[in-house]
């Protein structure tokens, strides 16, 4: 009985520290409030946002298995109870980036079986009250990411767009790149807003793609950073680039700006690939540069990755027509680059999408883990994103997985308001 106390007490003590942890990692208020917007821990924190969820998620199949146990007084269904649980830990641990959307039906349950034991015992254990509290911030974290929606394709309103961004990675092999052309006429979409563009990728992507999009808009050039292209399906009544220079270095970002005519309405696209200030720190982990300069780098990348977003988010705020926004963001949405954006315009995913909407991590982790660990790796990055303005209603949103680049595609289908 004592060994069990001590089990219970520590559970109760990781969930209790825990807690800090979220409210650190989730809500930039409180970070900025205790360590006051520094670029180290701005990184660590973007690099967690979609890290933080996973023991909340494997301790869920163990908390309902107890909980159907404690309750229940037959023998048959606590041991059913059990064999489902591990059942669904082991299911969960190794597709973990599916398991999250299916969270739902999990803590529906769950709570119920809580509400019951606290009713009948009329009272509620350290270890069940702090994990709740955990719990519950995933919720409000995540919202509605956690409800299960129509898959994209089904359904689709009549006057709708479908608009996809993908970064294709620049050093693919040509082999990839016929993937990712053939993922792009698979799917059909109006608009593609595309990066990581060489020279080369010129020639092929106007020549395998031009049936379907007569209209293009390439970066006419770039310096460090590379190029971009918008396709359409509607004609462009403008187009235009600029490059985005900061003082934290010599190179710059180029902004592809193009104009639609769309039911009546001009609609502005934008297309972008900030810089990558996380870079550094993924570097750092995997052992290719010192801690010396890493922090170092990461001060310089990190301002620099705010005042490409800000100059940015000024030209945006110019417009006061539709705007689709769309592209490689290189952080997450706890950061203050999302938050320059969210202001002021929607998220596709964060409106209509369900489940984690990562992006980017699991191809880049590969190589870079050992052997045993790969089962478990996953995208857990959501950097690549569609933002539009209120002149939208965002219908769905989803990601679609490809291997032909080390990013996967987003789509989105959106109505004018």
């Amino acid at each position: 009985m004592r060994l069990k106390n001590i089990f219970t007490s520590f559970i109760a003590l990781f969930w209790l520290l825990y807690l800090p942890l979220e409210f650190l990692v989730w809500s930039r208020v409180v970070r900025y409030a205790v360590f006051r917007q520094i670029p180290v821990v701005e990184t660590f924190s973007s690099l967690l946002n979609d890290l933080l969820w996973l023991p909340l998620a494997v301790a869920l199949p163990i908390y309902l298995a107890y909980y159907v146990a404690k309750i229940s007084e037959w023998k048959i269904i606590k041991s059913l109870a059990c064999t489902v649980g591990l059942f669904i830990f082991i299911l969960g641990v190794f597709h973990l980036d599916v398991y999250f959307r299916y969270l739902f039906y999990l803590m529906l349950p769950l709570f119920a079986l809580l509400l019951i034991d606290v009713i009948k015992s009329r009272k509620i254990r350290g270890y069940a009250f702090f994990y709740v509290i955990a719990l519950v911030g995933l919720i409000l974290n995540y919202q509605t990411q956690l409800i299960p929606k129509i898959e994209i394709g089904r359904n689709r309103p009549k006057q709708s767009l479908s608009v996809m961004s993908y970064n294709i990675l620049v050093d693919q092999s040509n082999e990839k790149r016929l993937e990712a052309i053939e993922l792009i006429r698979r799917q059909k979409p109006d608009l593609v807003f595309v990066q990581e563009i060489r020279t080369s990728d010129r020639k092929l992507l106007r020549r395998r793609l031009a049936d379907l999009y007569p209209y293009q808009h390439w970066s006419e050039k770039w310096e460090n950073y590379n190029g971009g292209v918008i396709f359409s399906r509607i004609p462009f009544v403008s187009t235009r680039n600029a490059n985005i220079h900061t003082k934290y270095a010599k190179g710059y970002i180029n902004l592809n700006h193009a104009v639609i005519q769309w039911n009546g309405r001009n609609v502005h696209l934008f297309n972008v690939h900030l810089y990558h200030s996380g870079n550094v720190l993924l570097k750092l982990i995997f052992g290719r540069i010192t801690l010396n300069r890493f922090l170092t780098d990461s001060e310089s990348s990190y301002f620099r990755h705010i005042d490409e977003a800000k100059q940015i988010a000024e030209r945006i705020s110019r417009v006061d027509e539709p705007v689709i926004f769309a592209g490689d963001f290189n952080d997450t949405p706890n950061s203050f680059v999302y938050h320059i954006f969210a202001k002021k315009l929607q998220n596709a995913f964060r409106t209509a999408g369900w489940g984690l909407g990562t992006t980017f991590g699991y191809i880049s982790l590969l190589d870079s883990v050992p052997t045993i660990l790969r089962p478990f790796v996953f995208n857990f990055l959501r950097i690549d994103h569609i933002f539009c303005s209120n002149h939208f209603k965002i219908v769905k949103s989803t990601v679609l997985h490809s291997n032909a680049s080390d990013h996967e595609p987003q789509i989105a289908v959106i109505t004018l308001k």
